[in-house]
């Protein structure tokens, strides 16, 4: 039997808790399978702090700083200084110019790093956000409002048993080219496929959940794939939509939640894409 393990040390993580053997983890952590009492957690709280993530906001110019602190912009700052200290004997004056010169060129290419590391962060959201899956087949087939809902019918009914939907659509072109616009997209059909979780994830989702780990899903099929997954899975089928996060397409039954507590409350959430992550 191992010695009896203090919050305290878990706190300042002096306790490797992967090395606890499975059959003392609540003895150890000192809870049951069952949760913690209102009582235990409120302590928890003032021991840990509350479970969450704190927004770190980045200061633009200590960023620009920064790139003023690599071993070029050291040769250049060394420069700067001879030019000003060494660059000149016999009494005369510091070599003013090569000076401003060189702390110019510092400035320039400390700014043009900053820019183009700047740049290239947005362009990675913008391309995440290009990335997200949009329905293109049905708009681009120009299909009627009848076709559309039997289309998205099938779609809803194939995700009830946990099977994604890949439309399919073809074109003519007479003039055999590819620079040449062709006829009109043909709506051909949808086909259904299987992409089931893994073989062990079932018993490892299992295995947490008998720990007492609140296990809950994100994924970016479609709520109807989710919920038969989850209940493949054996983990609920409370889900919502990624959307009721951000306050939109609320049921009434979680129009007045915190994001906190619909967290809490749900399995999972679907339709979520790297862009909102």
């Amino acid at each position: 039997m191992a010695k009896a393990i203090s919050l305290e040390e878990i706190k300042n993580e002096n306790v490797d808790l992967e090395r606890i053997p499975v059959e003392e983890v609540f003895e150890q952590l000192k809870c049951t399978k069952e949760g913690l009492s209102s009582e235990e957690g409120a302590n928890r709280l003032q021991i840990f702090g509350p479970n969450k993530l704190e927004e770190k906001k980045e200061s633009k110019f200590l960023k620009f700083l920064g790139f003023m602190w690599n071993p070029l912009s050291w040769v250049m700052e060394v420069a700067a200084i001879m030019a000003i200290a060494l660059a000149n004997g016999d009494g005369r004056p510091p070599d003013w110019q090569d000076f401003v010169g060189i702390i110019c060129l510092l400035v320039i290419n400390s700014t043009i790093s900053f820019i183009e590391e700047n740049n290239a962060g947005n362009a990675a959201a913008a391309l995440m956000a290009g990335l997200a899956p949009k329905t293109k087949i049905l708009a681009l087939c120009n299909c009627r409002e009848d076709v559309k809902k039997k289309v998205h019918s099938c779609i809803d009914k194939f995700a009830e048993r946990g099977l994604r939907s890949l439309a399919v659509a073809r074109q003519q072109v007479p003039e055999k080219s590819k620079e040449s616009p062709g006829g009109p997209w043909e709506f051909v059909g949808l086909l259904n496929l299987f992409d089931p979780p893994r073989h062990d994830s079932a018993e490892t989702i299992r295995r947490a959940l008998d720990l007492g780990v609140n296990v809950k899903m994100i994924t970016g099929d479609q709520l109807a794939i989710a919920k038969e997954t989850g209940r493949r899975l054996g983990m609920g089928t409370n889900m919502y939509p990624s959307a009721s996060l951000l306050g939109q397409h609320k049921d009434a039954s979680i129009a007045t939640l915190p994001v906190e507590e619909l967290i809490e409350k749900a399995d999972g959430f679907a339709g979520v894409f790297p862009a909102q992550i």
